[in-house]
């Protein structure tokens, strides 16, 4: 299979390891979620970007994941999910995570 033209350009994931020892894949966000990331800058949308990043960055790790077994994930992961996603994707927040 012939590399892609733009494979230069493909972000590249990382893992979030879990304290059991697991991890969970972090896929970089691309074109096609713009329009949350663009949503991060705006105080009034931004909890609902965030939330929608979350679900995307999961539902790409675990295609079959159901959106009802998205919506059970634990919120004491969120802080750290939420880090290392901005981390893969070189984005910033005013403010920490650590507070969800």
């Amino acid at each position: 299979m012939a590399k892609a033209k733009l494979s230069r350009l493909f972000g590249r994931g990382d893992k979030l390891e879990l304290e059991d020892g697991s991890y969970i894949p972090i896929k970089p966000l691309t074109l096609d979620d713009i329009d949350v990331i663009m949503e991060l800058e705006n105080p009034e949308k931004r909890s609902n970007a965030i939330k929608e990043i979350v679900k995307r960055t999961l539902k790409r790790a675990y295609p079959d994941a159901s959106d009802e077994e998205i919506k059970q994930v634990s919120m004491q992961y969120f802080p750290k999910l939420v880090d290392k996603i901005l981390e893969v994707n070189n984005l910033k927040l005013e403010g920490k995570t650590e507070n969800f």
